[in-house]
Formats: C-alpha cells, sequence, structure tokens
C-alpha cells in the first residue's frame, strides 16, 4: 500500500492479486471522491517460444488464470517503496511501484537485471472508471474513446471524470484491443457480504524489448507527467530518506531500527495536503476511511509531533477548528468537505490532548493564543449543553452524553438505527479526557494570564476529582464502571475505555487502584496486536471479526481488538512501573505484524479478539501506527 499524500493511493495483494474493490495500481482522489482508474497490469515475458505470464487473476468458481505468482521470487520494501522480484530461471525481473508525492500518478518500473540477455515484455493494463467503494460491470458495446499520445495513450471515462494516461519511457510500442475481461472475482469483498464482480478493460498492449540494466516505467496519471521516471524514482527515494533522517528514537538491545523507520514512512502517507485549499489533514486509514476528527487528532501526537512535522500539527488544528459548532469538531469529514457530521463527544476533548503534546514539543504559545477564544467556546458549550445532549451535569461536574440511535464515542458500530454499543449516560473515557482538558485549560490561562470570568476551571476540577472515583469504581469487579448514569444500571462490562483514566496527563486515580486496573486490562484485555475492547468472559463477547456487514458490525466493539488501545495500555504502564523492556516487549508482535501481515509496512486497524487473532478491518490505519510512534518517542525521550 503506498499513497501520494492527497487522498489518492494504490494497492494490491504482493502477487498483485486484486481481492478488494479497494486494490489498484491507480486510486485517485478527485473532487467527485476517490476513483479507481488502472486496476493492474499483466505482464508477459517473451523468450524464445516460451511465454512466461507474470500475472495472477482469480475469476468466478474459483478459476486461477494466469498462475504467475510461482514466478514471485521475494517481495520487499527497499527505501519503502514496494519491491517485486520474478525469476524462471532464464530471467530476474524487478518491479517497483510508487505514487508523486501530491499528485495522482503511479509509476511502474521494470528491471531486467544483468546478466540477462535481452528480452521481449507484453503489459498488458486492465481499466476501470468508478468509485473505489464499488464493482463495475461492462458491455460488450461500451468502448472507452482511446487516443494515442507522445509515448503512449489517453483513455476518456463514460462518465464526466478527468481522462487517464498511460505512458511509458522509454517509448513502448502500443498495439490497440479494446476488449473486456469478464469476471474478476473479489474474494475479501465475498467475505464481507458485498458486490464482488467486476469486469476490466484493456485498451490494448504495449510491447518492447526490455534490455538488462535499462529500466521501462509505466506511467499511470491523470495529467501529463512533467519529470521523467528517473528522476521521479530519485526524488520518491530522496523525499523517504528525509522522512526517516528524522527518527532519532534510540533503545539499547533493539536492534529494530529499520521497522522505526518503516513506521515513520507508514505514518507519513497519513498526512494529507491540498495545496489549492491550503489544507492539512490526516487520513484515519486506507483504503476506504477519509478524515476523522477524533481520529485526527488521537494520532495527531505520533504522525507529526514524533516525527517532527510541528508545521503540519499546526495547520491541522487550524483546519478542524473552522468546522467548530456549538463546541464540537467534526467527527466526520467525508471527501471534499460536501457532508461534515458533529456527531461525537470525545473529538473536541481529543483536540486539548493533542494541543497539550503539541506545545510541549513547541512552546508555541503565540499560536495557543490565536486559537484560545476558540478553545474557550468548546468548554463553556460542553458546561451549559449542546447537541445530542452532551452536557455538564453541576452535582459531579461529570459530562452526560446520548441520544437515541446516535452513537457519540469512539464505540460507534451501528445497524441501520440501532446503536450496537449506544453508552448513553457518563462513559468512562469522556470523563477523563473532560477532566484533562479542564486541567490544560487552567494551565493555558495561566500561562496567558487569561482566567475564564464565567467559572472556575479549578471549582470544575476539584468537584470532578471529589466524585469520580466514587461513581466510577466497581467495588466487586475491582476496576471502573464503562458508562455511569445509564438508564439501567451502571454498566459494568470490563473494556478498556478506564485505561485513559492512568495514561492521561492528569490522572484520576491513587496508584493503588491504577495498579489493580493495569492487572486486569493485562490479564482479560492485553493481546499481542492490542486491547479487546470487551473480556472475554462476558457474554457479549464475540471473538471473531467476520461475515456480512451486520455481524461485523455486531463484533466491531464487543472483543474485536484495536491495535491503537495499545498505546495507552503502555503509557499507562510505563507511566507506574518504568519498565521500558516490558513496552518494548508488549510492542514486538505488532513490530513484526508491521513485516509479516496486513499492508506490508502499515499496521492494521483491527485484530481478531480469539487467537490467532487474524487481522481485520482497515489494512493500514493511522491511530494504530500514530500510537507505537508516540509510545517509542515516550520511552526513548525518557
Amino acid at each position: 500500500m503506498v499513497a501520494n499524500n492527497s487522498g489518492g493511493y494504490s494497492s494490491s495483494t504482493i502477487i498483485n492479486t486484486n481481492t478488494r474493490t479497494y486494490h489498484g495500481l491507480l486510486i485517485a482522489k478527485i473532487k467527485e471522491g476517490r476513483f479507481l482508474y488502472l486496476s493492474k497490469i499483466d505482464e508477459e515475458i517473451e523468450i524464445g517460444e516460451k511465454t512466461y505470464h507474470l500475472g495472477t487473476n482469480q475469476y468466478q468458481n474459483n478459476t486461477i488464470y494466469p498462475q504467475g505468482y510461482q514466478y514471485l521470487k521475494e517481495f520487499y520494501l527497499e527505501d519503502g517503496i514496494p519491491t517485486f522480484i520474478y525469476s524462471a530461471g532464464q530471467f530476474i525481473l524487478e518491479k517497483k511501484i510508487w505514487m508523486e508525492y501530491l499528485n495522482n500518478t503511479t509509476y511502474i518500473r521494470y528491471l531486467l537485471h544483468p546478466p540477462n540477455l535481452p528480452l521481449n515484455l507484453k503489459l498488458v493494463p486492465l481499466i476501470t472508471f468508478r468509485s473505489h467503494h464499488d464493482v463495475f460491470r461492462g458491455s460488450p458495446d461500451l468502448h472507452f474513446e482511446t487516443s494515442i499520445i507522445k509515448g503512449g495513450l489517453k483513455i476518456k471515462p463514460h462518465i464526466d471524470i478527468p481522462p487517464l494516461i498511460i505512458t511509458s519511457m522509454p517509448d513502448a510500442n502500443f498495439y490497440p484491443t479494446g476488449i473486456w475481461y469478464w469476471n474478476f472475482t473479489y474474494f475479501q469483498e465475498q467475505e464481507r457480504g458485498l458486490n464482488f464482480k467486476e469486469d476490466l478493460y484493456s485498451p490494448g498492449i504495449f510491447y518492447l524489448t526490455l534490455e538488462p540494466g535499462n529500466p521501462l516505467t509505466i506511467t499511470a496519471s491523470l495529467e501529463e507527467t512533467k519529470i521523467n521516471s528517473s528522476e521521479a524514482h530519485e526524488d520518491e527515494i530522496r523525499r523517504k530518506k528525509e522522512i526517516i533522517g528524522k527518527n532519532h528514537f534510540y533503545f539499547e538491545n533493539f536492534p529494530e531500527k529499520n521497522l522505526i523507520n518503516q513506521l515513520f514512512l507508514s505514518g507519513n502517507q497519513f498526512i494529507i495536503k491540498d495545496l489549492e485549499k491550503q489544507k492539512v489533514s490526516i487520513i484515519a486509514g486506507y483504503p476506504w476511511f477519509y478524515e476523522w476528527g477524533r481520529d485526527t487528532f488521537i494520532s495527531l501526537p505520533g504522525l507529526t509531533l514524533a516525527t517532527g512535522h510541528f508545521n503540519e500539527a499546526k495547520n491541522i488544528f487550524i483546519y478542524f477548528l473552522k468546522f467548530l459548532k456549538q463546541g464540537l469538531i467534526p467527527n466526520i469529514i467525508l471527501e471534499n468537505e460536501k457532508i461534515i457530521i458533529h456527531n461525537s463527544a470525545d473529538a473536541s476533548l481529543w483536540l486539548f490532548w493533542a494541543l497539550d503534546y503539541y506545545l510541549k514539543f513547541t512552546k508555541d504559545y503565540l499560536f495557543l493564543e490565536s486559537i484560545y477564544t476558540e478553545l474557550i467556546k468548546i468548554i463553556e458549550w460542553y458546561v451549559k449543553g449542546t447537541y445530542f445532549n452532551i452536557k455538564l451535569d453541576p452535582k459531579d461536574g461529570l459530562l452526560y452524553c446520548g441520544e437515541q440511535g446516535i452513537q457519540l464515542t469512539w464505540m460507534d458500530a451501528k445497524i441501520e438505527d440501532w446503536v450496537v454499543t449506544p453508552r448513553t449516560g457518563k462513559p468512562v473515557e469522556v470523563n477523563a479526557l473532560w477532566y484533562n482538558a479542564l486541567n490544560f485549560m487552567e494551565n493555558w490561562s495561566t500561562i496567558l494570564n487569561k482566567k475564564n470570568k464565567n467559572f472556575s476551571y479549578l471549582e470544575l476540577i476539584d468537584l470532578i476529582k471529589k466524585n469520580f472515583i466514587l461513581s466510577f469504581w466497581h467495588e466487586k469487579g475491582q476496576y471502573l464502571y464503562d458508562v455511569i448514569d445509564t438508564e439501567a444500571e451502571n454498566d459494568f462490562s470490563l473494556r478498556p475505555n478506564q485505561i485513559f483514566a492512568i495514561s492521561l496527563p492528569y490522572s484520576l486515580l491513587p496508584l493503588e487502584l491504577e495498579k489493580k486496573i493495569i492487572h486486569i486490562i493485562e490479564e482479560k484485555l492485553l493481546t499481542p496486536f492490542g486491547l479487546r475492547t470487551l473480556s472475554p468472559d462476558d457474554p457479549k463477547y464475540i471473538g471473531k471479526y467476520e461475515g456480512g456487514v451486520n455481524n461485523r458490525d455486531l463484533a466491531y466493539h464487543q472483543g474485536t481488538v484495536w491495535a491503537w488501545l495499545i498505546g495507552a495500555f503502555c503509557e499507562a504502564h510505563y507511566k507506574i512501573y518504568k519498565d521500558k523492556e516490558k513496552i518494548i516487549e508488549i510492542l514486538k508482535p505488532i513490530l513484526n505484524h508491521l513485516k509479516e501481515e496486513g499492508a506490508i509496512g502499515s499496521i492494521s486497524e483491527i485484530f481478531d479478539g480469539d487467537y490467532p487473532h487474524c487481522l481485520r478491518g482497515c489494512i493500514s490505519q493511522a491511530w494504530s501506527v500514530a500510537e507505537i510512534l508516540r509510545i517509542f518517542h515516550l520511552i526513548s525521550s525518557n
């Protein structure tokens, strides 16, 4: 999985068999959304009378043709660039795939290694024009308009979106065909209960003689490229080395610095920019997520501050605050800001936490002063009450939130009008965040000498501290309730949300209770890849995230493991025990995941709660990567 930092990406399996609607060599971010243009290229090598088909496709009835995977001998990331080595005795062919920074352009580079003799290479591009969420069924009567241009061809879609330009360097002979390939089968979508059959169109065949040591690069783009392929390759390597150059983490007895380097590269792909709009944001995950307020500010410290991208961090705050509405920043900004949804009780509170990180790194109090009015608005709206029944309870200083049919916390699965984990009442992590936000504001108002005239932060802080343990401590279970003041009894489900009462800068608990919570979470919720969302002892626990949409939504927060939660657990553990080696041991399995499965070089969104904890969900998730980066920074700087 590689991305262009403007919302576009390129993704497939390592044998180049597409198994998802989201797989393709060029998924472009355009004003209409993210659209798949170039699905794949199938390669054929001709040596004398022998033809080697390097492509691999799955069709209906589980037909696999051709079976080029047998020639794939090696796959690895070189300077962060996916690299494939094909060999069949008579040749060694290297293929690399990358995207141009901030442009909807994918490069596919072929290099025949010496001392092989020259060989004939045929390339069959397979295209479609559709949203990356959908599939497309072709028709014998549909032929995309193709025109020959210098070095390649331009293909006009059947819908009103920009054309696709495919070129080769050096120039290859192009022979037009205009034929359909029918019934590609995407088995991962089939397993997920979604549309899984597609037809792809080939405009023709590129054909040339490949000389040893002289690379051929195919460029798929929405614009005529302004640089040659050699410069593009060098530019991408240079850019990635600059990102890695910011890695100053150091650990004794930990030789895996290359994995930390790859985390830096992966993390950078989530920072997206729109130069025309002067916008910087964070994409929540590849392939299907876009901008989420909560995910953005949980991810910001790891993706931007631990990696030295301070200016990007500041611009992300500016971008989200412009959408502030009655104290709430957006929960979701759909592509191109067409729809903005504010249904989150905690996204604005995570912004305070991220801002505290930013100020610790930069001491940029001029910026703090420039947004201070917005910060006061957030606090005041929470105090007097805002959308979705989010409001302060003046009796105990705690926040109440909840409205029928609306999901407001990060546990946000919903099946039609039914919220799977509604958590209406006073959620534990929302109130830990609220307590911390008030402490931040008390500190910042002192620094800026700007006291709030409407109420005292200290009085609210004292009120919450007085009531938090009395309200949230579940004596029988020896841990914190997940939600109190619900319509029924307090929710005593053993969930990971209580960890934030310890991990956040301003803890609400005495040391002996913190240790009890750490112990029970480690015993019941900790896995090699994150924390379970529910104890396996709970009758509502679902250990596998599989099946159709409804089945998966039922399991999403009912036992499924979330990688990002391991960050808060590690931070809480480190605050109490200061055991750096223990934290490294906890994180080693997720680092091995980085190099062995999923989107190679990145970290998945979720895993099954049951052993062997199969990866599920989004293949590359911002807060999963960000929280590992943040924790490595934490333990390397202490």
